[in-house]
């Protein structure tokens, strides 16, 4: 309420905004393209580096509403977390917190026929949107281990399914999961690569011949080179089609220790 008064906008409007990516991974007609990568490279103080590329089919709407956030418990001169997000919203679909660890979300979409009912039977059932799960985790006065953070985020009841790139200070991990929990978790540092890319395609499937974010990004990386990846040319990496494309809103990268840089753009297709 809050946000609607002081925005000037209706409750109904707020909403919505805070249910986007819960309300459109039901909607199967359209599948979003975000990306999330972690990488690890030459530096004994952030030996990680995570990218997130945001996708949405409002991404028109959403450029606009753009925001770095930072958010702070009761000492206004210590944030706690720093994020993107959009204005009015109180999630985050991408953000890295002072207590434990960087986290990052993209699209799931599956072959089960979930309807409307389903998403209000999630939420009666005090389900909580994945943004939200994510900012509580950010905005938490308890430090945690990556480890703990990894758990909370795989077991908590949400509305709607996702994949989670989670970040540490020296290991990442995807995770793939429904609504009820997590099936499926790849770790960084099982991986025989110096990355990990999470895309909208479960890690044991192959993606469609038409869709190859995931190698353009590979091939980004691997000509970069390990010991030249820093936030800034990270994103550079990521901004290349068909990694970022007509849908997509921002792209951030950080590392997953708090006090390291932050750095993300607002794209625009046309620039």
């Amino acid at each position: 309420k809050g946000i609607a008064k002081y925005g000037n906008v209706s409750l109904e409007r707020v909403v919505l905004l805070n249910f986007l990516y819960d309300i459109y991974a039901y909607d199967h007609k359209e599948r979003s393209k975000s990306v999330s990568v972690i990488v690890e490279i030459y530096d004994e103080n952030n030996p990680l580096i995570v990218g997130h590329v945001f996708d949405y089919i409002y991404s028109d709407i959403l450029r606009n509403l753009t925001i770095n956030v930072e958010g702070r418990n009761n000492n206004p001169y210590a944030p706690v977390f720093l994020g993107t997000s959009f204005a009015g919203m109180i999630g985050l679909y991408m953000g890295v917190s002072a207590a434990c660890c960087s986290v990052s979300v993209t699209e799931r979409i599956t072959n089960v026929n979930e309807t409307w009912r389903e998403i209000f039977t999630n939420l009666k059932a005090g389900y909580n949107t994945t943004s939200f799960i994510i900012r509580s985790l950010m905005q938490s006065n308890q430090l945690i281990t990556f480890q703990e953070a990894a758990v909370i985020l795989s077991n908590s009841r949400i509305v709607a399914p996702c994949y989670l790139m989670i970040g540490g200070q020296y290991d990442g991990v995807l995770v793939t999961r429904d609504c009820y929990g997590a099936f499926d978790k790849v770790f960084l540092s099982t991986q025989t690569e110096w990355y990990l890319i999470g895309t909208n395609y479960d890690p044991w499937e192959s993606p469609p011949s038409d869709d190859n974010r995931k190698q353009v990004v590979i091939h980004q990386l691997e000509s970069a080179g390990r010991g030249n990846i820093d936030t800034g040319n990270l994103i550079k990496a990521l901004l290349v089609s068909p990694v970022v494309n007509d849908h997509t809103a921002f792209v951030a990268a950080t590392t997953p220790d708090y006090w390291g840089p932050y750095s993300s753009v607002i794209y625009y297709p046309d620039n």
